[in-house]
C-alpha cells in the first residue's frame, strides 16, 4: 500500500499533483527529527504554501489557526502567543539550523528554502497514507465488521 502510494505520488499521478521537484538536503534521521513535532510540521506546511517571506507573527497566527481548525481571524490571543513563543524558542531555530529557512531571528522575515516544498509534500504524503491505512475498505484496519478485533 505504502509503496504504491509513494510510486503514484512520485510519478505525479496522485491527486493530479506534479511530482516533487526539490530534493530534501538532509539525511533521513534529521528529516525524521524535523518532522517529529506537529507544530513544526504545521509551520513547514504554511511556509511551503507561499513563496513570499513571512513574519513570525503571521506564521504563528497561521499555525495556530491550523492547530485549532479555525480561520486566522478567530485565533485567540492565548492560542497565538503559545504558538508564537514556541516558534521563536524551538521550531524556527531548528529549521534555521538545518538550513530549511533563512531567518535572522526575533522579528526578522522567514524565507523558506527550496527543500521546504519537498518536506511539505512528504508531510502530505504521510498524512494521506496513514489516513488510507486506517480506512481500508470502509473500515478500520483489523475491523472484521462484526465488532470483534482479531
Amino acid at each position: 500500500m505504502i509503496q504504491k502510494a509513494w510510486s503514484r505520488r512520485r510519478s505525479g499521478e496522485a491527486n493530479g499533483r506534479e511530482a516533487v521537484a526539490d530534493a530534501i538536503s538532509l539525511p533521513p534521521e534529521e528529516v525524521f527529527a524535523v518532522l517529529r513535532n506537529d507544530r513544526r510540521r504545521a509551520a513547514i506546511t504554511v511556509l511551503a504554501s507561499e513563496a513570499e517571506p513571512r513574519s513570525v507573527a503571521a506564521l504563528a497566527r497561521a499555525v495556530a489557526a491550523s492547530e485549532h481548525e479555525v480561520p486566522a481571524a478567530h485565533v485567540t490571543e492565548r492560542q497565538y502567543k503559545c504558538v508564537y513563543v514556541s516558534l521563536l524558542q524551538i521550531h524556527l531555530p531548528m529549521l534555521a539550523e538545518k538550513e530549511l529557512i533563512e531567518w535572522e531571528g526575533c522579528e526578522g522575515p522567514i524565507t523558506a528554502a527550496e527543500s521546504i516544498g519537498a518536506l511539505a509534500e512528504t508531510i502530505g504524503f504521510l498524512e494521506e497514507i496513514c489516513e488510507d491505512d486506517r480506512h481500508i475498505e470502509g473500515g478500520a484496519v483489523g475491523d472484521a465488521g462484526d465488532g470483534s478485533v482479531p
